[in-house]
């Protein structure tokens, strides 16, 4: 994972034996203060998620998936962002037909960024989908 880690080891140390043993549940949430690396870490595990080849559950660099998602540009990575705005259903419905598609490569990766700012709406829909996950979508 990410060397940006610093004092989330037994944390990194989970993830990375997850996608090592091919072990990968279908959500995982991270929680914490602000500046405790909650995004980072996301963002790590999604980029070993999408590898073609990770070593040791840590994303090679080399391959194809990795160069998309280095260039901010992998069609299976799926961002859902609040910031200081709400997340909205408009949102989540356009990440459920998104999500609704085949991916181009392995799998849907979803990263959702300030979850607690969406609304009532979005959050039913977002559990729903959670509830209804297809096999190739990890949240």
């Amino acid at each position: 994972m990410d060397k940006r880690l610093r004092g989330q080891d037994a944390a990194v140390k989970r993830l990375r034996m997850a996608v090592h043993m091919g072990r990968v549940a279908h959500a995982y949430l991270f929680t914490g203060p602000a500046g405790v690396g909650k995004h980072t870490m996301a963002l790590s595990f999604a980029r070993a998620l999408l590898c073609a080849a990770p070593v040791e559950g840590i994303a090679c660099e080399k391959c194809h998936s990795c160069q998309l998602f280095a260039g901010s540009g992998h069609p299976d990575l799926h961002t859902v962002a609040g910031g200081e705005a709400v997340i909205g259903i408009d949102q989540v419905r356009w990440l459920a037909s998104s999500l609704g598609q085949k991916p181009f490569y392995r799998r849907h990766v979803v990263v959702i960024d300030a979850a607690e700012r969406a609304t009532i709406q979005a959050q039913n829909a977002f559990l729903k989908m959670l509830e209804e996950s297809c096999g190739d979508a990890v949240f």
